[in-house]
């Protein structure tokens, strides 16, 4: 008997375990009503892998305080670790597994029947007493811990649900049991890891306007200030290629778009489709309006027979993006499905075109749609019907040809004289009679498109249409000058299309405002970081009444730009503007959180943005470190001195290396301080003009609690205290306004803009004593250190100004000693002239004209310098000494050496005409006729003229010598006509031979040479060397044309 009850003992003991074991793995592990976990000690665990029904959980001689108190311990396992424990087994015995059976069921709680704690099976994830420890793919690995240690915990907000979140009251140092397990970090779907909070970093510390820290807030809490903790990626493999580009979109998911394209690229490659729509998933969340990729993705899914997400993506996007390429694929997937062969009843070329209609109402008014309209016409074409028939069938085809015919013609496109020309021959073909009236109707917009689509592909020439954006490169950097240009090319565009070319604005407002749309639409594809156009376009739609067009452009642009001041700015602006105007409580509260909102994303974003700079340069820093550290570095020399030597420049080189990098993000926080500041003061002005200054039982606040905020928040430049201190003078006259001065000047000591605008708000007060004793303290504190003095400056300058204005004569004169005691380096004229300046005008600076014979004569045509005209004397005066000058060369000085005293070059002659030209030449002189008088322009002729007038050059430049040394200057002589403006008025017939009441006008002569044309050297030698003389035949007749009058 002892023996059966023994073993029934161990049945029921066996079958208590199960349950218990059971309800762990049910539960994941822990209870969501209870502080601590299932204990789970014991040395031995049964082996997973062979068993996934019995889970040994037992241990022998231990309470369950102890199972508590461990289990409450922080102890961090790898996955890995967690299948090495399981796989160490042992023996028990029935007693100890009865003993340990009791102990569990008196220490575990009820069991809990909530869904959320129960694993889902459709994760793909293996799982042991409600913990993950594998997962299927052979990229990812299970685990950070291994990596991060502790860090690898996942907090309780991003934890994936199911999986058990063990409670760390504080570190521990107790070493785990064999069998206790703990959380370990899972990859979350995006590949990304937990974020710390967006204001981790960010101080209450005040920021100058160089944006350096310049001491603690006191109206704030004060933190610690240990050492950040730097948190390195994960290391990969080699082979890792997903795993590294997954890091590369992590680190920068909207500036690294080759890192999605390559991580697709990469899925596809392999064959892993659904991990390629994914990514596509992923990918469209960060740009909706990548036409491209959708594109990509709806040929991945036709490809391979995907017509339910082909579809899904035709009825998503299609609709919210003007992109051509996609739209065609549509198209041409309509005409796929449905068979015009089969098709007895008409229903599939009826829907066919439907999605014609749908694809050119979207975007048949692009400029490259013409192959779109080609398609139509001929695809009416092959319906059924005969053009020119007399039944009802035939008459239908007719009217939509016409109609898609007259659509064409309208538009710019490269198809528009293909479809001009198929129209003529459409209305002469069908009756020649009525012909002429239909193609008169239309030719004015005909022509008026014609010349539209040259003028656009002159203006579009070196736009890249792409819908894949980047941001705008920085000022200076790789790529800047190319962005700016794209820029430029699409405001041209956008541009011309205002100006209404077509001649739209006034006959068809629709159509007019559907372009300028469209153009926008395509502009913000390709720019999408660069919210100066989405605020144009938005703009736009709001002069012309399209509000809903208008919110929906700065709504998208504000999401793809949270960092954009203007349209958060644009944005509020716009809410304040349309919100009711009710005067209650509730309604102003109502308006104020509406209009608050825009602001508080901005500043999220803005700070979001501070926090990564900051991270940036702690982990480039610690990079850096890292890499001098793990150098293997050799010293050169064995003497010690040399190594010591070889150590300093090492240090120095990281030192200027992590200089640079600290430089690099100074520069950038500093923009980002000046960014938040502005917002929070943007944001106060706003909350006082619906709230005033706000009262504490109102749920928003006026713009006292902004201010409040703001300090708390920290990040801050001393404009936020100025405007709030000028608020309060100017708005309420309240004296807060000075201690409000008072505290920044106490935050921000060393900031000449707050001193400099304390200065002018109490003189504004007429508070001069005040003002003085505020500029003594504020110069003597910016004099004591080299690199504060520039600060003092604008300081001295202003109180200068005001000393000047209304102080005494001794004191400026006192000052102005003082500031040339201090910066000694300024000139002296500059204090003095600064006392008499006013509104921007110097007068000591102004210079009257008193002789304007002397000092308003022009300057001669060609001149360099300021010449010098002589009122006597002869050009051929004599040189010192009695001789003459040479006529090459100016008389040498004896300090020669002087180089405004150097002769000039010779100007040489024209060289004769040779060649085909003065064959030409001679050729129109030895046939202008008899009789002609005129001059005859030969080789000898021309040789001896260009003599005559380079002997006359030579001359004239010699006797421009320095006015001592006894030549006269003169100005030179105009400069020569061109060569073929000389032909021309070479070859007009002489006066005598014109009528006598034929007089040519100077001034339309001179208007025709003005605009003439001439042609290039280049294109003149390709005409000289293909030219042939005439062939030998009688002079033409002589010419005795008369002139026009109007000549």
């Amino acid at each position: 008997m002892a023996d059966m009850e023994a073993e029934l003992e161990m049945l029921r003991s066996m079958q208590a375990l199960n349950d218990v074991a059971s309800d762990y793995s049910i539960n994941g592990g822990v209870e969501a009503n209870q502080e601590h976990m299932l204990p789970t000690a014991g040395a031995d665990q049964a082996d997973p892998l062979q068993e996934s029904t019995t889970i040994a959980t037992a241990t022998t001689n231990i309470s369950a305080e102890d199972s508590v108190a461990r289990a409450s311990a922080q102890s961090m396992y790898t996955a890995q670790d967690l299948v090495a424990n399981s796989t160490e087994t042992t023996t028990m015995t029935t007693n100890e597994r009865a003993t340990a059976d009791v102990q569990a069921q008196a220490a575990s709680p009820p069991t809990s029947a909530d869904p959320a704690h129960q694993p889902s099976s459709s994760t793909g994830l293996r799982v042991l007493g409600g913990f993950v420890i594998d997962e299927e793919d052979e990229y990812d690995d299970a685990t950070d811990a291994a990596a991060s240690g502790s860090a690898g915990l996942s907090s309780g907000a991003n934890a994936m649900p199911g999986l058990p979140i063990p409670v760390s009251p504080g570190p521990s140092t107790t070493t785990p049991a064999a069998g206790d397990v703990t959380e370990t970090t899972l990859p979350q779907p995006d590949g990304g890891d937990n974020q710390t909070s967006a204001n981790s970093h960010i101080t209450d510390a005040p920021v100058s306007r160089n944006g350096t820290t310049q001491g603690a807030s006191t109206g704030a809490a004060s933190t610690g200030t240990s050492k950040p903790t730097v948190t390195r990626p994960r290391v990969r493999l080699p082979n890792d290629i997903v795993g590294m580009l997954e890091d590369r979109i992590k680190e920068d998911p909207r500036g690294d778009m080759d890192a999605w394209l390559s991580l697709i690229a990469e899925h596809r490659r392999r064959n892993r489709l659904q991990d390629a729509r994914a990514v596509y998933d992923r990918f469209f969340k960060v740009f909706p309006m990548a036409a491209e990729q959708y594109l990509a993705c709806a040929n991945m899914a036709l490809d391979h027979d995907d017509a339910t997400s082909a579809n899904r993506i035709f009825s998503e996007v299609l609709t919210k993006l003007p992109s051509l390429p996609l739209w065609k694929l549509y198209l041409d997937y309509v005409r796929r499905i449905n068979n015009l062969t089969t098709d007895t009843t008409g229903e599939a070329r009826a829907k066919i075109v439907q999605a014609f209609e749908l694809t050119l109402q979207h975007v048949g008014l692009d400029k490259d749609s013409g192959h779109l309209w080609l398609d139509y016409v001929q695809f009416l074409r092959s319906g059924p019907g005969n053009v020119g028939g007399s039944n009802w069938q035939d008459q239908q085809k007719m009217d939509q040809l016409r109609k898609a015919y007259q659509r064409g013609i309208c538009i710019p496109t490269a198809a528009v004289n293909t479809l001009w020309k198929e129209y003529d021959a459409f209305e002469k073909g069908l009756n020649r009679i009525t012909a002429p009236r239909f193609l008169q109707e239309k030719s004015p917009s005909y022509m008026t498109a014609r010349s539209c689509n040259i003028e656009l592909d002159n203006i579009t020439r070196g736009l890249i249409r792409t819908t894949l954006p980047v941001f705008p490169p920085a000022e200076g950097f790789a790529g800047d000058e190319e962005y700016r240009r794209q820029v430029a090319l699409w405001q041209k565009w956008i541009q011309w299309e205002k100006d209404d070319p077509l001649v739209l604005r006034d006959d068809d407002r629709k159509t007019y405002n559907a372009r300028v749309i469209y153009v926008y639409k395509q502009a913000v594809m390709a720019l999408r970081f660069w919210p100066e156009i989405w605020f144009e376009a938005a703009d736009f739609c709001y002069q012309q009444k399209l509000h809903k067009q208008g919110n929906e452009f700065l709504t998208q642009g504000f999401e793809a730009n949270p960092e954009s001041s203007l349209l958060a700015f644009k944005r509020a602006d716009r809410l304040e503007a349309i919100a009711s105007s009710d005067q209650s409580e509730a309604g102003a509260n109502q308006r104020a959180a509406m209009i608050r909102e825009p602001y508080e994303r901005l500043l999220d974003a803005l700070y979001d943005l501070a926090t990564k700079v900051k991270d940036r340069e702690t982990r480039e820093v610690a990079d850096i470190e890292e890499q001098f550290r793990t150098a293997n570095f050799t010293p050169a020399s064995d003497d010690e001195d040399d190594r010591e030597a070889e150590m300093d420049a090492r240090e120095a080189a990281k030192q200027a290396r992590i200089k640079l990098v600290q430089e690099g993000s100074e520069s950038q926080s500093q923009v980002l301080s000046h960014a938040i500041t502005h917002a929070w003061i943007a944001l106060m002005r706003a909350m006082r003009r619906v709230e005033g200054r706000g009262r504490n039982p109102r749920a928003v606040g006026g713009f006292r609690t902004i201010f409040a905020e703001a300090r708390k928040r920290g990040k801050l430049t001393s404009d936020l205290y100025v405007a709030a201190a000028l608020i309060e003078h100017h708005c309420y006259q309240d004296p807060s306004g000075l201690k409000i001065f008072e505290r920044a000047i106490k935050l921000y000591p060393k900031d000449e803009y707050l001193v400099v605008q304390y200065l002018k708000h109490l003189i504004s007060i007429n508070d001069f004593t005040n003002a003085r004793a505020v500029f003594e303290m504020a110069v003597g504190r910016l004099s004591q250190t080299p690199e504060t003095l520039p600060k003092a400056k604008p300081v001295y300058a202003y109180f200068h100004e005001l000393e000047s204005h209304y102080g005494e004569q001794a004191q400026i004169a006192k000052l102005e000693q003082r500031i040339a005691n201090v910066f000694p380096d300024d000139p002296k004229l500059s204090h003095f002239s600064a006392r008499f300046t006013f509104n921007g005008i110097d007068p000591l600076a102004l210079r009257p004209i008193i002789s304007p014979a002397t000092q308003t004569r022009p300057k001669a045509m060609g001149s360099v310098g300021m010449e010098r005209v002589p009122t006597g004397g002869s050009s051929g005066s004599s040189a010192p000494g009695g001789r003459a000058p040479s006529p090459k060369r100016a008389f040498q000085s004896d300090d020669s050496d002087h180089d405004a005293y150097r002769p000039r070059k010779m100007m040489r002659g024209e060289s004769p005409l040779r060649g085909a030209a003065g064959r030409r030449m001679g050729h129109q002189e030895r046939y202008r006729g008899p009789g002609n008088n005129g001059p005859q322009y030969s080789r000898s002729n021309d040789r001896h003229h260009n003599h005559q007038h380079s002997h006359q050059h030579q001359h004239s430049y010699q006797s421009r010598g320095p006015s001592h040394l006894g030549m006269s200057r003169y100005p030179p002589p105009p400069a020569p006509l061109p060569r073929d403006i000389s032909i021309l008025l070479s070859i007009l017939p002489r006066v005598e031979l014109y009528p006598p009441d034929a007089r040519f006008n100077p001034d339309s002569i001179v208007r025709m040479i003005q605009n003439v044309q001439l042609p290039s050297a280049a294109h003149m030698q390709a005409l000289t060397r293909n030219w042939a003389p005439p062939m030998s035949g009688p002079p033409p007749p002589a010419s005795t044309s008369t002139g026009s009058s109007g000549m």
